[in-house]
């Protein structure tokens, strides 16, 4: 039924005005040679019109009532998108001396229940399995929008360095709820690091990367002032 509305709403845009020209055309030519008589030519005239009208209307209420329907769905994705989380993984430092595992909630409501694998199998700079970690190990329960964990995963040199037999490409599955409860599909992000094998490494100190979260710290604090 929606396909046949739909058909009759483009045809009725291009010729409802061509049908009805046409129609007087056909009537006035019968009344000129005797077919109709003028009252009869008249009554047809008014009857067909009337129908073409009423079709019109009606056709006019389902556009109307289809476009009430996309806003309204349109208005509730917009209000699920809102509260959707949406969770991203990376590392960073990738040029510096320790590397980073970051997942991070670039969504606008929270997840819970955030569960990680990763494969294949990463260590850490201390050599253990980070699948053995809490943050793999325990999930994350409440993952709030803008939140972010760290994990340290090794030495860049240990990947980049001479006859380094670290695999270079993995694979992170997430799979977590929307603050409702409602599972989010999982997802598999691809995290690569060959792309930076070639790149100079820039020797970044302790002291460079407590400068450097000092001063993300006070960029967070400065957004939360009214």
């Amino acid at each position: 039924m929606n396909k046949l509305f739909e058909r009759m709403s483009n045809w009725s845009r291009a010729h409802f005005l061509q049908l009805w020209l046409g129609l007087c055309i056909l009537v006035a030519i019968s009344i000129y040679f005797k077919g109709l008589s003028t009252y009869e030519g008249i009554q047809i005239l008014l009857m067909v019109t009337l129908v073409l009208i009423t079709w019109r209307y009606a056709v006019s209420a389902h556009e109307q009532a289809e476009a009430s329907k996309r806003m309204a769905e349109e208005m509730k994705l917009n209000r699920e998108m809102q509260t959707m989380p949406s969770i991203v993984a990376y590392f960073d430092n990738p040029r510096s001396t320790l590397l980073d595992l970051v997942v991070k909630n670039i969504g606008h409501g929270a997840a819970k229940d955030v569960r990680l694998k990763i494969d294949p199998p990463l260590h850490d700079h201390q050599e253990r399995d980070i699948a053995e970690l809490s943050l793999f190990q325990r999930g994350i329960d409440f993952f709030p929008p803008g939140r972010e964990f760290r994990q340290i995963v090794g030495l860049t040199k240990s990947f980049f360095g001479e006859g380094s037999q670290r695999p270079l490409e993995y694979n992170l599955t997430v799979s977590y709820s929307d603050v409702g409860g409602n599972p989010i599909p999982a997802q598999i992000i691809p995290l690569d690091l060959s792309v930076y094998r070639d790149l100079p490494i820039h020797r970044e100190s302790d002291i460079d990367r407590l400068i450097k979260e000092v001063k993300n710290l006070a960029e967070k604090l400065e957004a939360l002032k009214p």
